[in-house]
């Protein structure tokens, strides 16, 4: 191969890595919670948070990093959701 594929393929790259990067650091619109803060909100265990975020259960849910070790981010609004059809009150103010 000469240099200018390897130069192409480096770029490809590079930009690749740049649009994962930045869809985990930009800061969304939506207020988010941690499984254990979503927990707490839903009065169940974590581990019934994590099996649920494992279930699809929550829309949206994204890593906060890279890895398998990163946290979750739940966003405020399936957070919501499920707590209505759990018939947990949930207040406007984002039940802080």
């Amino acid at each position: 191969m000469s240099p200018s594929i390897y130069a192409t393929i480096a770029i490809v790259m590079i930009e690749t890595t740049v649009s994962k990067v930045s869809r985990i650091v930009e800061a969304p619109d939506v207020k988010e919670y941690s499984i254990t803060q979503v927990a707490e909100l839903l009065n169940v265990d974590r581990t019934t948070v994590w099996r649920w975020v494992d279930q699809g259960v929550f829309e949206g849910v994204r890593r906060k990093g890279f890895g398998e070790t990163s946290p979750y981010a739940i966003p405020e609004p399936s957070v919501k959701k499920v707590a209505e059809q759990l018939g947990v009150p949930w207040e406007e103010d984002g039940n802080e």
